[in-house]
Parts: C-alpha cells; sequence; structure tokens
C-alpha cells in the first residue's frame, strides 16, 4: 500500500508514520518546508510543501492508496483566533478540494472530541448522542475549527468520498516537543517542572497516541467509508490526572482555580495585550480560557470492536512520556529517577528519591537513582527497609510527598541514610578530593 502521512511532522503524524513502518506500506511524508525529519527508515519518502498550495496537496496525494490527514495549526500567543481558525478549515478545504470523489483514495482524517463534545455537566458523548449536550456558548475556536474542518469531511464522504473520521481525545505519550503546542503534554511537564500554578478542573479523555495511531493504521482498511469513531481514552477527572501524575513523579499537584477567575484574568491580559500592541501577549486567549471548564469525554466501544482500538494504562503512558521528558533534557536532574520508572515500582521509587532529595549529599545522590533504586532492589535488607519506610508512612497526594513515622521507621531510615553516606564516601569523586 501507497501511504501517504500528511502532517507527519506532528506529534500524532509522526506516530503514525511509525506505526506504518510495523508493516510493509510504502511511505510518503507530507511536512513543512524546512522541518528537519527522520525516522531512521529509507522507506519514508519526505515530501516537504505548503498545504495551502493546492497544486501541492494534488500532487502528494495522486497515485496513493491511503492517505492520513493528521495537520492542523495550534495556537500561540499573539496569533488572532480568527486566522487560528481559517486556517486550520482551509487547509481542510484545500485538501478535500484535490481529491476526486468517485475514485480517490481511503482517506483518514484526524477530528477530535472537541468537534462532539464539550459539556457542562459530565457527560460522555457517543458518535450518535447529538449536540443536546453540547455548550455551544463556551465552545473555543479550536473547538469550532474542528467542527468545521470535520463538516468539510463528511461533505466529501457524502459525495462519494471514501473517508473514515477519528476523534481521539487529549493525546499524550512520548514524542511531543515544544514545536507540538499540545495542551495534555505541556501539562505533564509544566506540573513536574513546577510552572502550572493552576488547572481548571473538569472531565477528558486521555490517550496515548501510540494506541490512536494504530487505530488510525486500521482504520485505512477496517474502518466503514462515512463513519466517525471516536477514540476516548481514559476518562477521568483532571484533578484525579493531576493526583495520579503526583504519585508517578513526586511533585505537588497545582491548585484548583474556578473557571470564572481564569475567565476574568484572561480578559484582563487580552486587554493589556490591545493596549500594548501585542507587545504583552496573553498566554491563553480568553476564548479558550472559557472551554475549560467543559466536560470531553467519549465512548471508544464502536473504535474497539470495528477498529480493534486498545488503550494501555493510563500510568503506562505517563511514566513512557517522563521518560522521553527527562531523555530530552525537559525534566532536570531531581528526576533522574524516571529512567527507571514502571508503574509497579513507583511508590519505591518516589519515596527513596524524596529520601534523597533531604539528604546532606543530595546533590550527589539525586542524578544517580536508578543505580541506587537498583542497589537496593537487588539487596534484600535494603528493599526491606524501605519498604517498611513506606507501609509505615502514607503519600499525600496535595503534597506530592511521603510523610513518615519517623519514631517507627526510626532504623529503617537510619538504614538507608547510612547506605546513602557509603555510597558517597566511596564515589571515586570523593576519593579523588580526599587522597
Amino acid at each position: 500500500m501507497k501511504a501517504l502521512v500528511i502532517g507527519a511532522g506532528g506529534f500524532l503524524g509522526g506516530h503514525i508514520v511509525r506505526e506504518l513502518l510495523r508493516g510493509n506500506d510504502e511511505i510518503y511524508a507530507a511536512v513543512r518546508p524546512g522541518r528537519e525529519m527522520s525516522f531512521d527508515s529509507d522507506r519514508v519518502t519526505l515530501l516537504p510543501g505548503d498545504l495551502t498550495d493546492a497544486s501541492y496537496v494534488r500532487r502528494v496525494c495522486e497515485g496513493k492508496d491511503a492517505i492520513f490527514f493528521a495537520a492542523g495549526r495550534t495556537w500561540s500567543p499573539g496569533l488572532d483566533v480568527r486566522e487560528f481558525y481559517r486556517l486550520n478549515v482551509e487547509t481542510t478545504r484545500t485538501f478535500f478540494a484535490a481529491l476526486q470523489p468517485q475514485s480517490g483514495p481511503r482517506v483518514v482524517y484526524t477530528s477530535s472530541l472537541s468537534a462532539i463534545a464539550g459539556s457542562a455537566q459530565p457527560f460522555v458523548f457517543t458518535e450518535q448522542s447529538g449536540r443536546s449536550q453540547v455548550d455551544e456558548a463556551r465552545l473555543s475556536p479550536y473547538d469550532h475549527a474542528k467542527i468545521a474542518s470535520e463538516q468539510l469531511a463528511m461533505e466529501y464522504a457524502r459525495q462519494g468520498g471514501n473517508v473514515v473520521v477519528l476523534n481521539p481525545g487529549l493525546l499524550l505519550g512520548p514524542g511531543a516537543t515544544a514545536q507540538s503546542k499540545l495542551a495534555a503534554p505541556q501539562v505533564l511537564l509544566w506540573a513536574c517542572q513546577g510552572k502550572l500554578p493552576f488547572f481548571i478542573d473538569s472531565g477528558a479523555g486521555y490517550c496515548d497516541v501510540r494506541d490512536v495511531a494504530a487505530a488510525h493504521v486500521a482504520a485505512a482498511t477496517r474502518g466503514r467509508s462515512g463513519e466517525r469513531y471516536i477514540l476516548g481514552g481514559h476518562i477521568l477527572p483532571r484533578s484525579e490526572f493531576q493526583t495520579l501524575l503526583a504519585g508517578l513523579a513526586g511533585v505537588r499537584p497545582p491548585g484548583k482555580l474556578p473557571g470564572a477567575v481564569l475567565s476574568a484574568v484572561t480578559v484582563l491580559m487580552d486587554t493589556l495585550s490591545a493596549l500594548t500592541a501585542n507587545l504583552i501577549k496573553s498566554p491563553l486567549h480568553r476564548s479558550f480560557a472559557h472551554s475549560l471548564p467543559l466536560h470531553y469525554c467519549g465512548d471508544s466501544r464502536k473504535a474497539i470492536e470495528e477498529l480493534g482500538y486498545a488503550t494501555r494504562p493510563l500510568d503506562e503512558t505517563l511514566v513512557d512520556s517522563l521518560r522521553d521528558d527527562r531523555r530530552r533534557g525537559l525534566l532536570p536532574e531531581s528526576f533522574a529517577f524516571v529512567e527507571a520508572l514502571t508503574p509497579g515500582n513507583a511508590a519505591l521509587l518516589v519515596g527513596l528519591k524524596q529520601l534523597a532529595q533531604g539528604h546532606a549529599f543530595s546533590r550527589f545522590l539525586l542524578p544517580r537513582m536508578p543505580q541506587i533504586y537498583a542497589a537496593c532492589a537487588a539487596n534484600h535488607s535494603l528493599r526491606a527497609a524501605l519498604q517498611r519506610v513506606l507501609d509505615q508512612g502514607r503519600f499525600e497526594a496535595v503534597r506530592g510527598r511521603f510523610r513518615w513515622d519517623r519514631r517507627a521507621s526510626r532504623q529503617d531510615l537510619k538504614t538507608l541514610g547510612q547506605f546513602f553516606e557509603y555510597l558517597y564516601f566511596s564515589s571515586t569523586g570523593f576519593l579523588r578530593e580526599v587522597l
């Protein structure tokens, strides 16, 4: 199969290319001009170009058996929201105008839960829910752009075009870059960096980008033309997401802020931006802030039954995301422990990291946490001491820390402290200083 991925330079598009590489497809990757990409395979042909150029779109689509449309423009401070909307919708319009509905290839079009959901109260949407539960007045420009773009895809299907629409929730997983500007990966990273001062509590569906990419490839052969499939992921309140992250990363969750307060702040910031001729840019436009309290939750049963959509555990996705952020240098040395992190050992590693942070030799210990944990795991006495310390304490999610029962754990804390001292005083760095 000759497969074209439009938006291959993006978070999801890149994973679709990698998923296609698991098969025997001939792969073409449409990327923005100047975008440096490497998929470490000679089976991927890069096709740089401008998606608003109809002649370019016609040229790259010609002769393809399947096209995965995963392109989109993310909002950035200073970009007019009307221009943001236009760029997203016109890119989709140009794409479908370049295809011949009666003889075109199978198109797998990436939409979003934003095109379906957005309720003031918790509600799980299906493909047939309609819009009676949608709070239309509070939808964001992103929501409106996705609605309009999906309507173009469905109109193409009504004209006889072969198109399947997929509606994923919030995408997480390894591979998101600063250029991605995607909300969920940025929230994850900012929470770990201590740069997320607050969050607005609402419900959302969290998906692993690798699972969503696999569903896209499956839709190329198994999806029904003219149908949409919700890829809803794990549905939970944002407060529970922050609590889960706190337990895996040992970070203090941000505070919860009422949506009305954030809306008032963004109105003031937008006014200040206008008064300074956009020299001071608001980090969040007020029209996006209005939508943050809305719930974007979807039922994935149709995709599970027809596409074989499967969702891995959310804690596994978060661990892989943290490891990837650390590997790319986005997290400091205090997060070196995530290199050894798994959902099963999170409590032990987070507890061990906290003990190391409070030790006099923390600067020596923290960068070496994976090796220190491996030593504790291999030594029965050390592992038992660490486990008893955790069993006799409790993890306080609101602080992102364990509270120890120091009286009951005195001997075990002493044992672990002596182990830390042994590691430091026997290190080659210390010995070089004193010898």
